[in-house]
Order: structure tokens, then C-alpha cells, then sequence
């Protein structure tokens, strides 16, 4: 009811829409603080991943340049190589110091 630009409400009522504003209220807060919470641990969960991302990619980087330097070197040795017994005694071994990491 509306009387002189007033709106009338009994009290129970006003008592329990107040009650209900303040429930939202805290609710939101709530949920605020969680959303929060859940975006910083996020945050560093990327982080860890980005810094785990970047340790495979520079350790792909160390392998390939390896395996390329070794075919370099193989070929060169196969190109000085006189007869097949040499180049066979040129190629690499998997048990060769070469194959380390």
C-alpha cells in the first residue's frame, strides 16, 4: 500500500525481507571469497603448468639438437669413410657416450 509516497508494510513483513536481503548479502559474499579463492589457485596451477610446458620444451630443444649434431657428425664420418668396413665401424651405438643425455 502506498499512502503519502510512503510504502506500508507491516513490520513481520519488512522484518522478513530485510532478513532475506542480509541472507542474499552474506550468500554473495560467499561466493565472492570462493570465486576468488578458486581464481588464485588457478592462477597457480597455470603458472606450475607454463613452468612444467617450458621445462618439456627445452628439454625437446636439448634432444633434437643433440640427435642433429650426431647425424652431422655421423655424416661426415661417412663421407671420409674409404671402404664399408670403416663406415660400418663409424656408425654410432646405442651403448655410445654419444646417446647420453
Amino acid at each position: 500500500m502506498v499512502n503519502d509516497g510512503k510504502l506500508d508494510m507491516p513490520a513481520e513483513m519488512r522484518a522478513f525481507a530485510e532478513k532475506g536481503l542480509e541472507q542474499a548479502r552474506t550468500a554473495f559474499d560467499a561466493f565472492v571469497t570462493a570465486a576468488q579463492q578458486a581464481a588464485t589457485v588457478t592462477q597457480t596451477q597455470v603458472m606450475t603448468a607454463q613452468s612444467g610446458a617450458r621445462e618439456i620444451g627445452q628439454l625437446a630443444l636439448r634432444f633434437a639438437e643433440r640427435n642433429i649434431s650426431s647425424s652431422f657428425e655421423f655424416a661426415q664420418k661417412l663421407m671420409h669413410a674409404k671402404d664399408a668396413q670403416r663406415w660400418h665401424r663409424s656408425m654410432p651405438t646405442m651403448s655410445g657416450a654419444k646417446w647420453r643425455l
